[in-house]
């Protein structure tokens, strides 16, 4: 332009993106003209700048080099922009007044700001609080109750622990004393230390505790009683009472066979069968009561005129049926059904069964009906045969239905003060008899065991009523043991003979009251007994009877050791007590006071059945 000196010049480089048979081409292109005189030495450091950085750039890469550089300048622009916001609002040259108006804003709405958020701080604080607390406390409760439950569980655990303790001790004692004093006899008298053999010196009481020893796991006991056991020779010149050698001698070994499988209790307890058959050589097939293992002629006792004993006739089933069942050989059972055949067929009164069966004819010849002495186990033993076959047998369920209904509509009495007693029952003058025996206590467990279906509730109350009538003539005693035979009375009862000789048969009931129920009271009643029975029977050597269980002296003037006879109702039944351990002791009381402190899955009762004398045999699986 006229009257400025323009300077111009051009800048050559290569495209290398023009490819044209390999050949570069050169390009110029014109240099800006500047409103000021370039300086020479400037200049030339420009041209090199460039010729040195985009010499070898095509168009597109300048374009692209271009929009980087704009970025690069708005980003540096953004961060010079906000720090000049943050030293503006720092800056001591604002003016007081905004400065004043900026900063109480920004209280206030930090003020707001933390007002709301307190707010509701607050309430989600006092509702998380209350759900927390409310939570917590559920917790603890949970908790505590927990923690009550285990300290309760542990010790009851520690209780039953002691108690099956201190009753495996009583029986450690008693074995201890019939091994220092009377091993290989029957018994020992538990006084004096004296021995008996009136049960033709087998060592019943060794074959009746077999399955106990086993059941406490007193191994030393157990395998000295099974030495004597095994070497025993049962053919013998010897008058054995049919019915004792059948549930002791017999039914001990059959329930150690069954607890240790031990196949020579089986071979021996096939010996004692075969030695017992001849007792059932008679015209009718009703056992006599006596029976010689040596000949095998049979008799029956002159007290009883020739009769045999329906209890005794009866109650040796179980024993038989399991024989056969597991030595194969059904002769045992055959025999032993037979009987039932014969008294479900000749009785008299449905449901109802007198005492005396003459063993020729196989009739009734008295009308006494009894579910103490003479009777007892008899009703027990129809139940349990439908047990022990599974539940399999509708004949026998049957009868015991009818067995049940007889005992409630005859034999059941009730006092003013709601006692419920099991009397006796005369078939010939249709009257009750108002005396009951403690073998009849077995009563309540029996009724327990068969209450099912629809009469269950009721017959457990039953039951329940009868088994607390039981412990009750326990519990009024000062020494807290039963008497032998009451008389029932209008208010309640009196006491016709007070000896007590360590019966089983409440605290049967008892077990089998609590395996039905589960009532820890009925534990408490056992303890009572078993407690009873170690301040008043224990002696030196073993555990005694008691002469009179109303008198409070555990004294050897009140125990039982010397030759008695004892007569329970007019004519009818006696007992001899001699004063001697019964082996029954230890194979039925101690083993139902063991029980009723151990797991329900110690012999449960719907795999197990009970013998008359406390021998467990595995219901029958087929």
């Amino acid at each position: 332009k006229k009257g400025r000196k323009v300077w111009c010049g051009v800048m050559k480089y290569y495209d290398y993106n023009a490819n044209n048979n390999n050949n570069n081409y050169l390009y110029t292109i014109p240099i800006p003209s500047s409103d000021v005189s370039p300086n020479i030495k400037t200049s030339n450091q420009w041209k090199k700048r460039w010729k040195k950085e985009l010499l070898d750039l095509s168009l597109e890469k300048r374009r692209l080099f271009k929009l980087f550089l704009i970025s690069i300048g708005i980003i540096f622009s953004i961060t010079l922009f906000i720090s000049f916001l943050f030293s503006f609002s720092s800056s001591s040259s604002i003016p007081s007044a905004f400065s004043s108006f900026f900063e109480e804003k920004n209280q206030e709405f930090k003020e707001g700001i933390n007002k709301e958020w307190k707010r509701e701080e607050k309430e989600g604080i006092e509702e998380w609080n209350q759900k927390q607390v409310e939570e917590w406390r559920n917790r603890d409760l949970i908790q505590k109750e927990k923690e009550r439950e285990r300290s309760s569980s542990k010790n009851k655990s520690i209780q039953l622990s002691k108690r099956r303790n201190a009753i495996r001790k009583a029986m450690k004692h008693a074995l201890n004393g019939y091994y220092e004093h009377a091993f290989g006899f029957d018994e020992i008298r538990p006084v004096s230390n004296q021995t008996n053999s009136s049960w033709g010196g087998f060592g019943i009481t060794l074959f009746d505790s077999l399955d106990t020893m086993l059941i406490m796991n007193l191994e030393e006991e157990y395998l000295k009683a099974l030495n004597h056991v095994l070497k025993v020779d049962f053919k013998k010149d010897y008058d054995a009472s049919f019915f004792e050698s059948s549930i002791r001698y017999l039914g001990g070994l059959l329930g150690a066979y069954q607890l240790s499988k031990d196949k020579r209790l089986l071979s021996k307890a096939k010996e004692v069968g075969d030695v017992l058959l001849p007792a059932f050589n008679t015209p009718s097939g009703i056992p006599y009561g006596i029976v010689n293992f040596k000949t095998g002629q049979g008799r029956n006792p002159g007290w009883t005129n020739g009769n045999s004993l329906l209890a005794e006739a009866g109650s040796i089933q179980l024993e038989f049926k399991y024989l056969s069942f597991h030595t194969g050989d059904s002769k045992y059972e055959k025999a032993a059904h037979k009987v039932m055949e014969i008294l479900f067929q000749n009785q008299k009164s449905e449901g109802l069964y007198p005492t005396y069966i003459n063993p020729e004819t196989g009739r009734f010849e008295n009308t006494l009906v009894s579910y103490g002495g003479l009777g007892d186990s008899f009703y027990e033993y129809i139940l349990k045969q439908y047990l022990l076959t599974g539940r399999t047998d509708p004949i026998m369920i049957e009868k015991y239905q009818e067995a049940l209904r007889g005992l409630i509509e005859k034999l059941i009495i009730r006092t003013a003060n709601e006692l419920a007693f099991v009397g006796e029952f005369d078939l010939g003058t249709d009257s009750i008899i108002k005396e009951m025996d403690h073998l009849a206590c077995y009563v309540p467990g029996m009724i327990a065991l068969g209450a099912e279906g629809s009469e269950k509730d009721r017959l457990l109350k039953l039951a329940e009523d009868l088994a607390m009538t039981c412990v009750k003539m326990y519990e009024d005693q000062p020494t807290l043991l039963g008497p032998e035979r009451i008389s029932i009375e209008d208010e309640g009862y009196s006491i016709l003979n007070p000896k007590y000789i360590l019966r089983p048969e409440t605290v049967e009931s008892i077990f089998v009251m609590f395996r039905k129920t589960g009532e820890e009271k009925w534990r408490e009643m056992g303890w009572k007994i078993f407690s009873a029975i170690e301040k008043y029977c224990k002696t030196s050597s073993s555990f005694s009877g008691l002469l009179d269980v109303t008198q409070k002296d555990s004294s050897k003037d009140n125990w039982n050791n010397s030759m008695q006879r004892l007569y329970f109702r007019k004519s009818f039944t006696f007992l001899t007590e001699n004063g001697n351990l019964k082996s029954f002791f230890l194979a039925e009381t101690l083993k139902y006071l063991f029980l009723l402190f151990s797991d329900d899955t110690l012999l449960p009762l719907d795999q197990f059945v009970f013998t008359t004398e406390a021998h467990p045999l595995e219901i029958f699986k087929k």
